[in-house]
């Protein structure tokens, strides 16, 4: 009893903590930035001019960017309040709303534009990349679901070839789940390779020398070997999760193994496999026909990336590629300033020209803070005075959020105050798919590969038989 439970349980442990780690791991995109907007982004060294021009032949009159940003508060230019806080006075808020029109590295200029004209936004982005202007777009959540379908479609494919179909759907169940994990069309291209050799040695599966003969086999080798390299040029992350994926499907393979031998163990008669796997040829034209699939697999897998390009991002790590960081409403870390900082710019701004500098300025205040100071008012040839305050409360932050309203469309702060509530903003990936040229390369490598292969060993076959 000891020895099944040594054979199960160790496996079935390994198989479960390796899926548990694709699950808790996998990579997610993000979703839309910001709620309503749409992102675009250039180069900051970008034809400015054209680009406004161009946004604005295309229909997108209304966009924000740094260009169209005022003081974000109705008060007259030549008051105290308006020349004090635009010299810097009451905060460095204005400073740090900058940010928003930058990525983190200061490579990009960031614009947002209104969700009801996205359609125009992308005949921009088009004809932008005609002029010359690569502009990057965050329109919605970007996952690579064509690849995705593509690899599910092959390892059915795969699954409805195999002779040992159990097994075969227990790999292409976790190599699906991995590339669904792994949202980048190089790993769902390197999955196809992956499975196709599974698929190939299992051909050899129980026969003496199995192992080794999988070894010496040139396509199961080529195969299993470009597949590794293009999920380890996928990032560091692709890399470990692909571990965790090897150790699922050795030890789906082994309980499959496990288990086939205590059901043969019920028959008096046991089938032994006679020839050994030097002497099984794992290229059949049935198995062919599977090399074929694997090449229009990885070749639309290709396509499907090559129409992604209009939401082609400019920075990646690896193949896979990693996005770049853009401002978005709900950042890991709040680097930008918020709704929150705004009222309290708001606050150091009406008060400032009445506090003590002694007082510290500008300062973050505390709910029931009270600023005091007299006014004078000229009435019947006489000057009267009178005290007015101002408290920091409830009243006097919802006074500053509705005062929003009053603001251009183009203000930031519209934009914050579109998203709900105060959140907490910072850069984050874009949400859409990078494809770098390492990737392209490798996407390239993945559909001639197979293609290669199946020319190789079928032309010689077709040969033999035009002799015959």
């Amino acid at each position: 009893m000891m020895k099944y439970v040594r054979q199960f349980a160790i496996p079935s442990l390994i198989l479960v903590l390796s899926v548990l780690a694709l699950r808790v791991f996998r990579v997610i995109p993000a979703s839309k930035l910001w709620s309503g907007y749409s992102v675009l982004y250039v180069p900051v060294q970008s034809d400015k001019a054209l680009l406004r021009r161009t946004l604005e032949e295309n229909g997108v009159t209304t966009y924000l960017s740094l260009e169209n940003q005022t003081f974000p508060l109705a008060l007259p230019k030549e008051s105290p309040e308006y020349s004090l806080s635009a010299a810097g006075a009451a905060g460095n808020y204005l400073d740090r709303r900058a940010g928003y029109f930058f990525d983190r590295e200061h490579a990009f200029s960031v614009y947002y534009v209104p969700d009801r004209l996205e359609g125009e936004l992308n005949r921009a982005v088009h004809e932008l990349a005609e002029a010359g202007i690569a502009a990057g777009l965050n329109a919605s959540s970007s996952y690579p679901w064509a690849a995705f379908v593509i690899t599910l479609v092959f390892a059915a494919a795969l699954v409805y070839f195999a002779e040992r179909r159990i097994l075969m759907l227990c790999a292409t169940a976790l190599g699906a789940y991995f590339a669904l994990s792994l949202p980048f069309y190089s790993v769902a291209s390197a999955m196809c390779l992956f499975l196709l050799a599974f698929f190939l040695s299992t051909k050899f599966w129980k026969r003496d020398g199995a192992v080794s003969s999988i070894k010496k086999n040139t396509v199961i080798s080529v195969l299993m070997l470009l597949s590794v390299i293009t999920i380890f040029l996928s990032g560091i992350k692709a890399a470990a999760l692909f571990v965790a994926f090897l150790l699922a499907v050795l030890s789906a393979s082994y309980i499959y193994f496990v288990a086939s031998e205590l059901s043969e163990q019920r028959f008096f008669f046991r089938p032994v496999l006679i020839r050994p796997a030097s002497m099984v040829n794992a290229l059949t034209p049935k198995n062919m026909h599977c090399v074929l699939g694997c090449f229009a697999a990885t070749s639309l897998i290709l396509v499907s990336a090559v129409f992604s390009l209009r939401n082609i991002e400019f920075s990646g790590e690896g193949a896979g590629g990693a996005s770049v960081q853009l401002p978005s409403k709900n950042a890991a870390k709040k680097t930008l300033p918020d709704l929150s900082d705004y009222v309290i710019w708001n606050w150091n701004t009406v008060t400032f020209p009445y506090r003590s500098l002694n007082d510290g300025v500008p300062q973050e205040p505390k709910t029931g803070d009270m600023v005091v100071f007299p006014r004078y008012e000229e009435k019947n040839g006489r000057i009267s005075s009178s005290l007015n305050s101002i408290v920091f409360d409830e009243q006097f932050k919802a006074n500053a959020i509705q005062n929003i309203d009053s603001l251009p469309p183009t203000a930031l702060e519209a934009l914050l105050k579109k998203q709900g509530g105060f959140v907490k903003p910072g850069y984050a990936g874009s949400g859409t798919q990078s494809v770098s040229v390492l990737a392209f390369i490798l996407l390239a490598f993945c559909a001639l590969i197979p293609g290669a292969l199946y020319l190789l060993f079928t032309k010689p076959r077709i040969q033999l038989q035009e002799k015959k």
